[in-house]
């Protein structure tokens, strides 16, 4: 079976599980304190979106993770390449702790990148977030680490080709870590956005919660934390086990190193600071064939494709004028040495 094939059968599987009754509060502007990015519109085929962890928290006052490690599991769905990928993403004990015995209470992770960039292509975007109790045995948490290596393997942003390969092993593994016997369930939702709607698709922070009274709470979003407003003064919420995610937007990647085209881009370098015509000319064709890759890449806005192709054909522009005046002042030399050497034999004759 093909990960694509697996993965639909393995979400429905999910969905179709029941939920742990969980508080969910989505963040509007008005619940912000600074200048989160909260409610700003994300442009189809002009921007992409990312997904975050920005922090998981367990209660002091819950004494059963004594015996169990928290495990988020968290899968995002959306289009890619024309087809509706989904990509799942594990943050277990190995990322949270890497010593033996109980996991501390209180702030476990900050800020883990979970989904993207990914370029905005329209159509639904699914975010299912679940926090596990993990029954603590060597055996779970031996199971997890292979969990987490796949996860990692597949990386953020996704590798599809990785997801393709590794992607049926990585939802085995999920799948057999989360039907592990004493595996529970702790907070848990689903959410699909509508990005044709009139609203369209726009950034937020989201936090689940099995607190019950959570959503009656005066909470507050600050450079990405929960806070607790009581009496006009903001504190971190420590009330209850909770996760707190975000979903923002951006103009560009800011890592198109690692898009695969760095051999073009610096055999084009090469050339262009090459001494003769002919590698110019083939600097000048190498970019040809890399901003065709540019254009037609699955993982790259036309808008930011376009703008690396202005900045790498200027670095290819000044990389041959610099070569160009290294050659005239290497001649200028050289034919300075050559006066030198003239007047030196005259002399010498005299």
């Amino acid at each position: 079976m093909n990960y694509l094939s697996k993965s639909v059968g393995w979400m429905s599987s999910v969905l179709s599980s029941p939920l742990p009754a969980t508080s969910v509060k989505i963040f509007d502007v008005a619940e912000q304190v600074d200048a989160e990015k909260i409610g700003e519109r994300i442009e189809r085929d002009e921007h992409y979106f990312s997904l975050w962890v920005n922090q998981l928290y367990l209660d002091k006052g819950n004494l059963a993770w004594a015996e169990y490690d928290p495990t988020v599991l968290f899968v995002t769905d959306y289009m890619y390449a024309g087809e509706r990928v989904t990509v799942p993403y594990v943050i277990g004990p190995a990322m949270i702790k890497n010593t033996p015995g109980p996991i501390p209470h209180g702030f476990l992770i900050n800020d883990i990148k979970v989904a993207g960039p990914v370029p905005f292509k329209g159509g639904n975007i699914g975010i299912t977030v679940i926090l596990y109790a993990m029954k603590r045995t060597d055996f779970a948490r031996e199971l997890l680490k292979i969990v987490q290596g796949l996860s990692s393997a597949v990386g953020a942003p996704a590798d599809i080709a990785t997801l393709l390969k590794v992607g049926v092993s990585l939802i085995d593994g999920i799948e057999a870590a989360v039907g592990l016997g004493e595996t529970r369930s702790i907070v848990g939702h689903r959410r699909e956005i509508n990005t044709s709607s009139r609203m369209g698709l726009r950034s937020f922070f989201s936090a689940l919660s099995n607190d019950a009274s959570f959503n009656d709470r005066s909470l507050q979003i600050k450079s990405g934390r929960l806070l607790l407003n009581e009496d006009g003064r903001a504190m971190p919420y420590s009330g209850s086990d909770f996760v707190l995610y975000s979903l923002v937007g951006s103009e560009t990647r800011g890592d198109d190193q690692l898009l695969g085209l760095e051999k073009l881009r610096k055999s084009a370098m090469r050339d262009a600071a090459g001494k003769s015509d002919d590698e110019w000319q083939r600097a000048k064709s190498t970019m040809a064939t890399l901003y065709q890759e540019l254009v037609s890449s699955d993982d790259l806005t036309l808008a930011e494709a376009n703008q690396l192709a202005d900045t790498y054909i200027a670095k290819l522009k000044d990389a041959h004028r610099r070569s160009k005046i290294k050659m005239l002042s290497t001649g200028v030399q050289v034919r300075a040495a050559d006066k030198a050497l003239e007047k030196f034999k005259v002399i010498t004759k005299m």
